[in-house]
This record gives structure tokens, sequence and C-alpha cells, in this order.
């Protein structure tokens, strides 16, 4: 699997940080656009969430936004996702990030970003993370990875259909293996049947 790469999570991924595939890049893998971009991260409006002497994590924007990891050394982007806020059940707000990409290198950067951005930032920010509608493989099993970290820490997991805002939460009481929930919800396939269901990580 190439990491080299961006996805826009609209068009060809439910996940984000490493399982990266798909074709765009958003002109990141650009020097002129990158250093660009990570110019913004410059702004006034950018808040650090995370700083040590060779890179700074910060955010921008509330309910819609980017996050970006920007090296002190080169002053170029390795990680970069968008994010955009939804009403949903049972929740004032769900995130789910729309675009990313990450260089293979991040994790020299900033080890298990892809975790720290999803349950130390979004998650600390937003009542619940929502997967998007479209699923690949790689999404699944970014999703599956997450759902089971989130068990770990004693977080909700559910399943929302939007055809009909029904929610199936999973209970470790009645079915002790994560993965034979998956399995029992079918949260990812083909057809338009699966294109409303959204796996959901909220706080308790």
């Amino acid at each position: 699997m190439n990491e080299h790469r961006i996805l826009n999570v609209t068009q060809s991924l439910v996940g984000i940080p490493g399982l990266l595939s798909g074709s765009e890049d958003f002109g990141l893998d650009s020097d002129p656009i990158n250093r660009t971009k990570a110019r913004y991260f410059d702004s006034e409006a950018a808040e650090t969430l995370v700083e040590n002497d060779r890179s700074r994590l910060a955010i921008i924007g509330k309910d819609d936004g980017v996050i970006g990891l920007v090296a002190k050394r080169d002053r170029k982007l390795y990680y970069y996702v968008r994010f955009t806020t939804s009403r949903i059940p049972m929740s004032d707000q769900a995130v789910t990030q729309i675009e990313l990409w990450r260089h293979r290198r991040v994790e020299e950067f900033f080890p298990s970003i892809t975790r720290h951005v999803f349950f130390s930032v979004l998650l600390n920010r937003f009542p619940a993370v929502m997967s998007d509608s479209l699923h690949t493989v790689q999404g699944q099993q970014f999703w599956e990875r997450m759902v089971a970290a989130a068990k770990g820490m004693g977080l909700t997991i559910q399943m929302l259909d939007l055809a009909d805002s029904h929610i199936v939460t999973y209970d470790p009481e009645q079915v002790p293996d994560i993965g034979d929930w998956l399995i029992q919800v079918e949260p990812w396939g083909y057809g338009t049947t699966f294109t409303k269901r959204r796996l959901i990580i909220r706080r308790p």
C-alpha cells in the first residue's frame, strides 16, 4: 500500500490515516502547493494542538475545518485532514473526515498520529466520530481497528442506518467479539442499502 497518497473520503473511503488509498493527492505531493497550504497553519486562526522542536500539529475551524502537521525543518505538511460535522440521532454532532493525506514519513514526526487525531482531537471536540457512506477494503479495516480500540477504551460503538434513523448499539455482554458484531450489523457492502449505513464511535 502506498501511503504517500491522499484520499477524498466522500469519493473513496470511510477511513483516515494509515490506510491511504486512492489516486488524488490534492496537489500536496507538489512542493509549492504543499508549502502554500502549510502556511495556512501559520495564521492566527490556527490553534496549536501539539508542538515540539520538530513539528506542530494545528487545527483551523470549528464545525468544519482542517488539521495539519507541519515540519519545522522544511515547513512542509506531512499530515492533512479536512473534516465536517452533521447532526445525528442521540447526539448533537458527529464529525466525519472528508479529505485526508499523509506523507509516508509522517510517523518520524508524530508516531500514531492516526489514533491521536481520531481519539484525542476529534472525539474530544465532538460527541461522536462517524464514518462516511463509501466503503473500501482499507476503510473497513481502519474502522475495524478503531472500534476494537474504542471497545477497549469503554466508548460507545453504534451502527446508524440513515434510511430510517435506526441505531444498533454494541453490547459486549451479548456479543463479546466486536468482529462478530460487525458481521451481524453489516455496516458496509455493495448497493444503495449500505450507502446509508454509518459506524459511530461516541463518548459514553
